[in-house]
């Protein structure tokens, strides 16, 4: 186990493109994130379904994704991101 520090709008929009079995079936989803406090806001996004589809092959840009979302007030830090187990490469 190690842990790395990855931009946070990184961390949201691949944990929506890793879970959208989840929630595709949903036509809008809100993320809210706060710092580890549990208080402190480090901002939230609004993605409509289109804009979650377009996540899924993972090639655009994070700023062209972004532009795709109605609202994102995600922080531009970089948070603690925990790595278990072995990494395996995608292609």
């Amino acid at each position: 186990m190690r842990t790395v520090w990855s931009p946070l709008r990184d961390q949201v929009y691949g944990f929506l493109q890793r879970t959208f079995d989840i929630h595709d079936g949903y036509e809008l989803v809100r993320v809210t994130v706060a710092a580890s406090d549990g208080t402190t806001p480090l901002g939230q996004i609004v993605a409509p379904l289109d804009a979650r589809r377009a996540m899924l092959p993972g090639k655009e840009p994070v700023e062209q994704l972004r532009a795709r979302l109605p609202v994102d007030t995600l922080a531009e830090e970089k948070i603690p991101l925990v790595l278990e187990g072995p990494i395996i490469p995608t292609a």
